[in-house]
């Protein structure tokens, strides 16, 4: 390379992987909450980013993030604005794992599951009183 970079090593990514991400999305110039959308992609959706970008910062989640932002685009779910990303596990909350996907749900609705999951959990005192039974 004539720009004295060293070529990229490519990340180790399985082609066959799936992964779910949860995306959220933010104005920051309205300062509001814009929704939030869950997508399914592939290692190799995650290498396809890879190699359009092969300089990004995190090697290891960077394609796997593009990729879930390049799915919401061509889903029709992401709104635009800043994104968080977080990649959904068995650690994820099941009410959050349950929603459909390639969906935009609006701040209003994952607010509204969010204190209706929230209201239907048992609280430390109620759990406490439960085990003396």
């Amino acid at each position: 390379m004539g720009d004295g970079k060293q070529p990229m090593k490519p990340p180790n990514i399985d082609h066959d992987e799936q992964r779910s991400y949860c995306l959220f999305f933010h104005d920051a110039e309205a300062r509001r909450d814009l929704g939030a959308c869950i997508v399914d992609v592939s290692g190799s959706d995650a290498m396809i980013e890879w190699l359009a970008y092969p300089n990004m910062h995190n090697q290891e989640d960077g394609p796997w993030i593009s990729a879930a932002i390049r799915e919401a685009w061509s889903q029709g779910c992401n709104p635009g604005g800043s994104v968080m990303a977080g990649r959904m596990s068995e650690a994820t909350p099941e009410w959050l794992r349950q929603l459909e996907h390639n969906r935009l749900y609006s701040d209003a609705e994952m607010l509204a599951l969010d204190q209706s999951q929230r209201a239907s959990e048992p609280r430390d005192d109620e759990m406490v009183r439960d085990r003396s039974v």
